[in-house]
C-alpha cells in the first residue's frame, strides 16, 4: 500500500512540473511575441484582463511601468481614438466576427503620431462573446515609408508629364505590365484609360513598325541582351496623328539570372 501510495504522489507531481513548465512555455511565447496581444472583457467598456509585454511598452508612463490591467481603453487612450476602437469592438461583439483596422494614430512611447494595426478576435463560448482577444502591432515606419512612396511616386509622374518621357515596366514571370500615366498621353489616351498589355501596345505602333519593334523585344530576350533601343512610329488615338517615339528597355535579372 505504500509504494502504491508513492507512485500516486510521485505521477502526480510530475504532472504538476509539467503542467508548470507548459505554463511557463506558453507564458515565455505571449511575452516575447512581436506583437501586443491583450484579452479584453466582452462587455463595454471592455475591462483589460490581461496583456503581454509588449503592449505594455507601447506606451508611455504611467502605463509603461505598471501596465493597463484593470483599466478600460478610454483610461490609457486618448478620447477620440478609444472611442474608434470601442466602435469596432461592440460589432466584433455584435457579429462575432473578427475585424481589422490599419493605421489608427496612437500616442506611442516614446510620445510621437504612430500607426498601429489592430486585429480584434471574438472568444466564443455557448454562442456567445465571452472574451476579445486583440493583436497589435506598431507600423509606424511601414506607414511611413508608403507615405514616402506615394510621395516619390507623385513627383515621378509630375517629372515624367514635364519632360513627356514614360515609363513601363513588364513582369516576366506574371506577364503584367504596367504603364505610366505618360505613356498613357504619349499614345494619345487618358492615364489608365484600358488595361495595359503587349497587344494593346503593338496596336498603337504603326502597322510599318510593328514587326521590328516586337523583334527587338524578342530576340532582347532570346539572345540574353540585357538592353535595347529602337526608334519607331506610333499611330495616336483618337486623332491618327502619327508621332515618332525612342525607347530604351533594359532588363532586370533574379539571382539566378533569369530575366
Amino acid at each position: 500500500g505504500n509504494l502504491a501510495m508513492h507512485n500516486d504522489i510521485t505521477e502526480r507531481k510530475q504532472a504538476e512540473e509539467a503542467l508548470r513548465r507548459k505554463q511557463s512555455e506558453i507564458q515565455a511565447l505571449i511575452n516575447n511575441s512581436p506583437a501586443g496581444l491583450v484579452l479584453f472583457d466582452a462587455a463595454p467598456p471592455y475591462t483589460v484582463l490581461v496583456h503581454n509585454r509588449y503592449y505594455q511598452e507601447l506606451f508611455a508612463e504611467p502605463f509603461r511601468s505598471h501596465g493597463m490591467v484593470g483599466l478600460n481603453i478610454y483610461q490609457y487612450a486618448p478620447e477620440v481614438e478609444a472611442a474608434g476602437v470601442v466602435r469596432v469592438f461592440d460589432e466584433v461583439v455584435r457579429t462575432q466576427e473578427p475585424k481589422s483596422f490599419l493605421d489608427f494614430p496612437y500616442d506611442s512611447n516614446p510620445p510621437k503620431e504612430s500607426w498601429f494595426n489592430w486585429h480584434m478576435m471574438p472568444i466564443v463560448l455557448d454562442g456567445k462573446v465571452v472574451a476579445l482577444v486583440s493583436m497589435t502591432t506598431d507600423v509606424t515606419d511601414l506607414h511611413e515609408a508608403q507615405e514616402a512612396l506615394r510621395g516619390s511616386e507623385a513627383r515621378l509622374k509630375k517629372a515624367q508629364q514635364i519632360a513627356h518621357v514614360g515609363s513601363w515596366e513588364l513582369d516576366l514571370p506574371t506577364g503584367r505590365l504596367t504603364w505610366s500615366d505618360e505613356v498613357y498621353r504619349i499614345f494619345g489616351l487618358q492615364p489608365q484609360e484600358f488595361s495595359a498589355t503587349y497587344g494593346a501596345f503593338l496596336d498603337a505602333v504603326h502597322p510599318d513598325d510593328r514587326a521590328s519593334v516586337d523583334r527587338a523585344y524578342s530576340s532582347s530576350l532570346a539572345e540574353g541582351r540585357d538592353t535595347y533601343e529602337i526608334e519607331h512610329r506610333i499611330v495616336r488615338r483618337p486623332d491618327g496623328e502619327i508621332r515618332f517615339v525612342s525607347e530604351r528597355c533594359e532588363h532586370v535579372r533574379d539571382g539566378s539570372g533569369q530575366v
